[in-house]
């Protein structure tokens, strides 16, 4: 005779277990689409800031600020690529789960044609996108920097005050607790970072036109405004930048020599011809150290091409 009670016993049990193998099913689908999601929403965050920061172009000498603002703290990580001009990756990261969860990125969306300097390691609800000009000698490049700490400048000269004066997260000389403290010229020991500056030529707007910062240990030099670029970023996707940047400054020489050979062919020459040659080779693999011992030159080389009646830039 066939048991019945068992097996009505056994039918609810393999229900059950498959109520419950149903469940963990559908929150295992249903945190992997949230996660998708989520993804998805981080990527288009990113998508989004990349577009933003088309428009932040420095014309000429002059910078431009923008403010983005987000929801909730959001991470953004900025990688670099070197390899020819190479590209920058932008990663936007929130927290999965509130205030304690664990940070998830979207994809990496490439920007290929920005320089972008960051200083973005923790959270942050408000970010500061600021751009101006690189030029060694000539205009290379537009250097875009996300700023989300504040900071005070001590002893800074005119023409750093002058540049950077739109931030709205950095103060000059009156300096609170909370702030970054960078001290021109002032012994590391008095702030955070140092900045040290070399320029002695008539032709330096200051000291600070190329020079050393320090910070956490380590040396970086600069020129020009790559002083910010060195002030906030690390030591390798500042190295990876000023590669890329120094590839395309190349490539520009050797356009530049070939426009002062159409101005050659038609009696208008220029001095500088001999010395583009040779940038458009020393700028390849380029070492940042190079800035220390190259800068005055590259000054008096742009003041050549000034006095010139045939300007090649």
């Amino acid at each position: 005779m066939v048991n019945k009670k068992g097996e009505f016993g056994f039918v609810w049990i393999f229900a059950i277990f498959a109520g419950i193998a149903i469940l963990l099913l559908m929150v295992y689908m249903t945190s992997k689409i949230l996660d998708t999601s989520k993804k998805l929403s981080d990527t288009e965050i990113g998508k989004s800031l990349s577009i933003v920061l088309d428009p932040l172009s420095a014309q000429d000498l002059r910078s431009q600020l923008t403010k983005i603002s987000f929801s909730s703290p959001t991470k953004v990580e900025v990688g670099c690529v070197n390899k020819g001009y190479g590209r920058s990756l932008l990663t936007v990261l929130t927290r999965s789960e509130g205030k304690t969860g664990e940070w998830t990125g979207g994809e990496d969306i490439v920007v290929a044609d920005k320089y972008i300097f960051s200083d973005v390691t923790e959270g942050s609800k408000n970010l500061n996108v600021f751009s101006t000009s690189f030029k060694y000698p000539y205009k290379i490049a537009d250097l875009t920097f996300i700023v989300s700490k504040d900071y005070c400048f001590i002893g800074a000269p005119t023409k750093v005050k002058n540049t950077y004066s739109v931030l709205n997260n950095l103060q000059f000389d009156n300096c609170s607790e909370d702030q970054i403290t960078v001290c021109f010229d002032t012994p590391l020991s008095s702030c955070e970072i140092s900045v040290e500056g070399f320029c002695s030529d008539y032709l330096c707007d200051s000291e600070y036109d190329y020079g050393f910062v320090k910070k956490e240990g380590n040396i970086i030099p600069f020129t020009d405004s790559l002083l910010l670029a060195a002030i906030l970023s690390e030591g390798s996707e500042y190295n990876c930048n000023v590669n890329r940047l120094m590839y395309r400054a190349s490539k520009i020489a050797g356009i530049l020599l070939k426009k002062n050979e159409f101005s050659s062919s038609r009696g208008c020459r220029s001095g500088v011809a001999g010395p583009l040659a040779v940038l458009e080779t020393g700028f390849l693999d380029y070492d940042p150290y190079g800035f220390i011992t190259d800068t005055e030159t590259i000054l008096s080389l742009n003041e050549l091409n000034e006095m010139g009646s045939c300007k090649l830039w």
